[in-house]
């Protein structure tokens, strides 16, 4: 289970189209890139994700479709679920490493994906 996501975010290019008469106008492009990064906290043994990362062969990875959901303080009631499909990591970070600190230390994974859907329970 992962502690933290960040920078989940799709959206889409704003296109500035100007016509022969002099007009501008604003509409919507492309939808953009879904980049987001998960961070976990670092057990023994193997990583997964470091597996996962270096299942690469060529410019084939294994995507996976991912789940991130917000529940109610107790964990038991679903709130908010974002549905990513064809996720595939791109960078694994390492924590920072500081000995005079007892923070936990944290792994970073970075992810790209094909689309997004959100369902409010």
């Amino acid at each position: 289970m992962f502690s933290k996501v960040s920078g989940l975010k799709q959206g889409r290019e704003k296109i500035d189209y100007q016509d022969g008469m002099g007009g501008r106008f604003r509409m919507l492009g492309q939808v953009t890139d879904l980049d987001f990064t998960l961070s976990i906290g670092i057990v023994a043994g193997q990583s997964q994700l470091w597996a996962w990362l270096n299942s690469a062969s060529g410019n084939r990875i294994d995507k996976r479709d991912i789940s991130i959901s917000l529940t109610n303080e107790a964990g038991t009631e679903l709130i908010v679920t974002w549905n990513i499909l064809n996720a595939f990591p791109t960078d694994l970070s390492a924590p920072d490493f500081d000995a005079s600190s007892n923070d936990v230390a944290l792994e970073e994974l970075s992810l790209s994906a094909d689309s997004m859907t959100v369902e409010y329970h």
